[in-house]
């Protein structure tokens, strides 16, 4: 008596197919993380000129925080410019998110 299933036995069942079509689709949504970790400009989010607009998660703790991020003209100009800088990137990430959604 062998326990042992080739990939064809593994394939030839609905289980064993949709187990396969879930591995190779993580393993498609971990590509792209990690292609989407190497495309990320890092640097855009280190210029300390933006420093001001892009605060962190604290931001969401502290009461009227979010209205000081993008006060006044000068600051909204840097809000739009980093907006510009990092569009590509954010759109590429929150689509990975959402085939990590898809797909969870």
């Amino acid at each position: 008596l062998s326990f042992a299933m080739t990939f064809n036995d593994f394939n030839d069942t609905d289980a064993g197919r949709a187990l396969l079509r879930l591995l190779s689709r993580g393993h498609a949504v971990v590509a792209e993380l990690q292609r989407t970790a190497e495309a990320v400009d890092a640097s855009a989010l280190n210029e300390p000129r933006l420093r001001s607009v892009l605060p962190d998660f604290v931001v969401f703790r502290t009461e009227g925080a979010i209205d000081r991020v993008a006060n006044g003209p000068e600051k909204m100009e840097l809000d739009e410019e980093s907006r510009e800088l990092n569009l590509d990137s954010s759109a590429r990430i929150f689509r990975v998110l959402a085939a990590i959604k898809k797909y969870a």
